[in-house]
């Protein structure tokens, strides 16, 4: 389900990389994703978080091919229990990476 405090967090988050040229967990304060999901009021355990990241892809049906077919992003993926989830896209033309992506997935009883 899109949650829109989660969608927030991930856009704020996907907007901060951005700005910095730089693809990154830490964020804004140097806060963890986990960290910063607090910060918005969503208080889980630490299991029930998690977060992707990429650049470069420059459409979104590039970055999913690329999210679920990497070893490394693809167990977020498919872990069964989030049942939230946020995303964030941004283009910045005079950037290392110029599009930056965040999904940022929560599970909330």
């Amino acid at each position: 389900v899109m949650n829109e405090a989660v969608m927030t967090l991930a856009q704020n988050h996907t907007d901060y990389m951005a700005e910095r040229d730089n693809l990154s967990h830490i964020g804004i304060d140097s806060l963890s994703y986990f960290e910063r999901i607090h910060q918005i009021g969503v208080y889980v355990p630490f299991e029930n978080v998690g977060a992707l990241i990429i650049g470069t892809y420059t459409n979104i049906f590039d970055v999913h091919t690329r999210w679920i077919s990497w070893p490394v992003f693809r167990p977020t993926l498919l872990i069964e229990h989030f049942n939230q989830v946020g995303f964030g896209a941004v283009y910045k033309e005079d950037s290392q990476y110029q599009y930056y992506y965040t999904a940022t997935f929560v599970h909330l009883d």
